[in-house]
This record gives C-alpha cells, structure tokens and sequence, in this order.
C-alpha cells in the first residue's frame, strides 16, 4: 500500500501513506512493523457545541519510541464511504500481522507463569489485576478468572466481579493501547481452555515437587 490520502472530507494537500513489508509510514513519520508493540482503533463522534458534525476514524501504532497516529476526519457525512474504505484496507494490511506479534509472546509469557500488563490491568495465572484510582490512593484488585465477567461496549471494553459490584474496570479504546488484543487474550483464557494451558506448568511443578 503506497498511495496519497485524503485526511478530512475537505479539500487539502493528501498525505503520503505507506504500508510495507518492513515499514509502516504516513506523513513524515515512519516506524518498523517488526518493533510495533502497541496498537488502536477507535471512532469517535465530532461534535460542535454537543452537536454531532462528523465522525473521527483513528488508528494508533507505536513501537517503544515512536508512534504514528492516522486520523480521517468526516464532517456531515462528506466522504464516509471514502474514509471506511480506506480503514479497512489500512486495517487489513496491518492488523492480524501486529495482533500476532503483540499476542503471541504475551502467551508464551502466562504459560511461563509470568505476568503481562495492559494498560491498569495485569493478567496471570490467578485472573486479572486492576487498578483503581481515587483522588487520594491507587488500589490493585485481583478477580479471579472464575469471577471475572467482560464485555465490549461502544468505546470500552469493562472488566467485572461476578460477586462484587464495587469491582471494576473500563478500558477505552482511545485512551488504552492494545485492547483489541486483550479481549483476545480474554477469550483464549476463559473460552478457549487458555487456562488450562495456563495451569499446567503450575500443576507439572506441584507434581515433580512432591
């Protein structure tokens, strides 16, 4: 992919966006694909005055010391069809490659017995460690992966005890990297007998210490 973009649903200078093998660049800036770790995709409402006027499409990639923000702005509807094309040819060059790359060593990682942080939660073989913040302290909360409840909202994805309402967790999508891969580690964990996999070094230690 290797072609000028329009931005906004007015008339300006297109800028350049490139999507290889190696490089990921748009405008003047440039990252390597191989170093991505994180990465998000979100639309959000344009409003003026509380009035919605358009739709802002945005997609985040950054390694550990760059980042490329592509946002397509959208106003009355003006070039929708143009700026959702071009998502999803962005998204479907890059998006299983670095959802690969970024979710495999964090399972590797939990089967090891290691722990792996997204954002204010931590994942390990006991269930998910969220942090709570206040005005005055900050609290980290493990549930259980037997208690623990999530769904994907609109712009969040909230993590839930099943046995206490007064713990829980949302996570934006505009404002948390890597959330997309973390509901798939979600899913992997509690849906696809990920904890098992998760369990068993634990189980084969106990078994061999004895």
């Amino acid at each position: 992919m290797n072609e000028a973009v329009r931005t906004n649903s007015f008339k300006g200078k297109d800028k350049t966006l490139l999507i290889d093998e190696e490089l990921i660049r748009f405008d003047d800036k440039e990252i390597e694909r191989s170093k991505v770790s994180g990465i998000r995709y979100w639309i959000s409402a344009i409003e003026f005055y509380k009035f919605p006027v358009g739709r802002k499409y945005h997609i985040g990639l950054r390694t550990e010391n760059e980042q490329i923000d592509i946002i397509l702005k959208s106003y009355f509807g003006v070039g929708n069809a143009y700026f959702i094309d071009l998502c999803s040819r962005i998204l479907d060059e890059i998006w299983e490659p670095v959802i690969a790359q970024i979710m495999n060593p964090a399972v590797d990682l939990l089967i090891a017995g290691e722990e792996v942080q997204f954002g204010h939660c931590t994942l390990s073989k006991d269930g998910v460690l969220i942090t709570k913040n206040n005005t005055i302290t900050k609290k980290q909360l493990l549930i259980s992966w037997a208690d623990l409840n999530y769904q994907k909202n609109y712009d969040r994805l909230t993590l839930n005890s099943k046995s206490d309402h007064r713990l829980w967790k949302n996570l934006y999508f505009g404002e948390s990297w890597n959330i997309e891969i973390l509901m798939a580690l979600l899913d992997w964990i509690t849906i696809e007998d990920g904890l098992q996999e998760i369990q068993k070094k634990e189980n084969n230690f106990n078994q061999h210490g004895t």
